[in-house]
């Protein structure tokens, strides 16, 4: 008897491709995260047919379905074939010393800090907490550009010629302000 199918949408698809390709064998989680994107922003809806427990199952090892990941280093670009590999690995030749300042590092380079504009909702914090917890977490943040895309992404309104941080962060209380104005009114 065939496995019944799921149809997806929404969120619901959102959250099987990110699990899907976060779950891919081999796959590097920056890749999985871009392809994550890219499958939400093409795909409107999604018919699965077997859950992600049982594919991984299906798909073995990284080993298994990429032989070239088992055989390089961390650091190591993937590449078409072993003679181009060890190339890019070995620029010094055969039988020479390798300089000690020429290894490669083989500590990972530290994640640039990302800007999280859902990291406090304004409209929230201005509500429960008041104007000065909303002020001083406002005032934190420094950047012109991360306070347009919070105002955007929490759907502020904000002048938008506006590249001032300080006139930025008023017009973001002004406006949270007036979401909650709105609503009170809505509500009586």
């Amino acid at each position: 008897m065939a496995k019944a199918t799921k149809q997806l949408g929404g969120a619901a698809k959102d959250k099987y491709f990110r699990e899907l390709f976060a779950a891919a064998p081999g796959l590097p989680p920056v890749l999985a995260r871009r392809l994550t994107e890219l499958a939400k922003a093409e795909v409107s809806q999604v018919r699965i047919r077997q859950p992600l427990s049982d594919r991984a199952r299906l798909l073995g090892t990284a080993a298994d379905v990429l032989p070239e990941v088992a055989q390089r280093t961390p650091g190591e670009p993937a590449s078409r074939n072993k003679a181009e590999a060890a190339s890019r690995v070995s620029p010094v030749p055969a039988g020479a010393a390798r300089p000690v300042d020429a290894e490669p590092s083989r500590q990972p380079a530290a994640p640039a800090k990302t800007f999280d504009p859902f990291a406090f909702t304004a409209v929230v914090v201005l509500k429960r907490q008041g104007a000065e917890a909303l002020s001083k977490l406002l005032a934190g943040i420094t950047d012109p550009a991360h306070l347009r895309q919070l105002a955007d992404k929490q759907h502020l309104g904000v002048p938008a010629d506006c590249t001032d941080a300080a006139v930025l962060r008023d017009a973001i209380m002004k406006s949270a302000q007036a979401r909650i104005d709105d609503r009170r009114a809505a509500a009586s």
